[in-house]
């Protein structure tokens, strides 16, 4: 008891004095997995990344097959669903610990110590597989759901899956599994308007349905299912809906027309049907996948035409486009790695000059001459991004900052030697 007490009181004398070291920080990395070109038999999926802080890419690994459904992350491994096969990689040694071979592989979601995967064409029966995470050996096939299945669910000690079906088939359901052993409990057809259900969300206690529209419909719906009265509410929109991209409290952003739009689903309108404008779907140039990164605050969108172009583009969360990112030939799958550092872990000696400080809506900074500033960003104390700004590798820069409340912010800087510098400033 009496160690614990001087640990405490320790640990607050150093937070009060010494407040930069214990002050966390988060840092994002995309994952990028590409197919590669369809009509290309020897262009197979490309695991790679993209810093956004040091806006560096690199290869990850590969997979000798030709499409990719899903990837995702979990602790310090990626899982990867590729056509025939599922494969899981390990991030810090860039290795492949683990694959197995699997017909009609679709979506993944981890839980506990198991990876559960949803099945598709060419399979017709057993459409959901369960894994153990660490071993990729499988544990269980889960019989019964009535058709092809895509997106999966934990909530109130349930997994729900949607059940699309096959290719044409006019309604949608939601399997009920029982979390311990997989078993399914129910099967609920959600009825026509469900039609395409693919990504399940938790909202307010229920489970939101986004429903993807066929090809060459121009209508969407959305559904509610109530756990609690086993009841169901749609809701239609007089747009084309696609996979749902990030749900930020009442905002769904999801693809709207082939672009990039809002709804509110506390008010089920749609706030915006072209946040990001369509790539080009007229001449066959689409969004294979989008993903939102909450520490930069922004979108990251892979473009192609599956057969020859593909393009990584980077969008502020207006929209606005902001950069570039390799990211190959029918890069469809993308997830975004938060993880936390702090500043002292990350901080390099840079003798850095910062000026004035307190600041009111400008500051300057001056690097050494051995040192070229590449990027920038301003935080509060409580982690929030309130600016950001890409330097053209110059030692000295004077940033003209957006009007900010007064008190503590901390700046971080990236020099194009990779060094990460973090410095607390004050507006006044």
């Amino acid at each position: 008891m009496l160690k614990n007490s001087i640990f405490t009181t320790a640990f607050l004398v150093l937070a009060l004095i010494f407040p930069d070291l214990l002050l966390a920080q988060h840092q994002s990395q995309l994952f990028i997995a590409s197919g590669g070109a369809f009509s290309d038999p020897n262009d197979f999926v490309e695991i790679s990344f993209y810093d956004p802080l040091l806006q560096e890419n690199g290869v990850v690994s590969n997979i000798f097959t030709q499409s990719v459904q899903d990837l995702i992350s979990s602790g310090d491994y990626l899982y990867v669903t590729a056509t025939d096969s599922v494969v899981k990689i390990d991030r810090s040694t860039n290795q492949k610990v683990a694959s197995v071979g699997v017909s009609g592989a679709n979506l993944l979601l981890q839980y506990q110590d198991n990876l559960l995967m949803t099945v598709q064409y060419p399979e017709t029966s057993d459409f959901l597989r369960v894994f153990d995470s660490n071993t990729l050996e499988l544990q269980q096939t889960v019989t019964n759901i009535s058709g092809e299945t895509a997106g999966m669910l934990v909530l109130n000690d349930l997994i729900y899956v949607a059940v699309p079906g096959a290719y044409g088939s006019l309604t949608g359901s939601l399997a009920l599994l029982d979390p311990i052993d997989f078993e399914l409990l129910q099967e609920i057809n959600l009825g026509t308007s469900a039609k395409g259900i693919y990504n399940l969300f938790a909202y307010d206690e229920k489970v939101l349905c986004v429903n993807k529209s066929a090809y060459g419909e121009t209508t969407g719906t959305l559904s509610v299912f109530d756990p609690q009265t086993q009841t169901v509410e749609h809701h239609s929109f007089n747009h084309a809906l696609g996979k749902a991209v990030y749900l930020e409290g009442n905002q769904l952003y999801l693809f709207v027309d082939n672009g990039l739009g809002l709804i509110d689903l506390s008010t089920m309108e749609m706030v915006a049907s072209q946040i990001i404008p369509d790539p080009g779907s007229a001449n066959f140039i689409y969004f294979a996948d989008m993903v939102f990164d909450s520490v930069h605050q922004q979108f990251y969108a892979t473009t192609t035409d599956y057969f020859s172009f593909g393009q990584g583009i980077i969008y502020g969360k207006d929209g606005i486009q902001k950069g570039y990112f390799d990211a190959g030939i029918s890069a469809e799958a993308l997830a975004v790695v938060i993880g936390e550092i702090t500043s002292l872990a990350v901080m390099d000696h840079v003798d850095v000059n910062i000026f004035p400080n307190p600041f009111t809506d400008l500051i300057n900074v001056e690097l050494p001459a051995t040192e070229n500033l590449t990027y920038c960003k301003l935080f509060t104390l409580s982690g929030k991004l309130v600016f950001e700004h890409y330097s053209a590798g110059v030692s000295s820069e004077v940033l003209l900052l957006p009007e900010l409340s007064p008190g503590l912010y901390l700046l971080s800087l990236v020099t194009d030697n990779g060094k990460l510098v973090n410095k607390k400033i004050m507006r006044k």
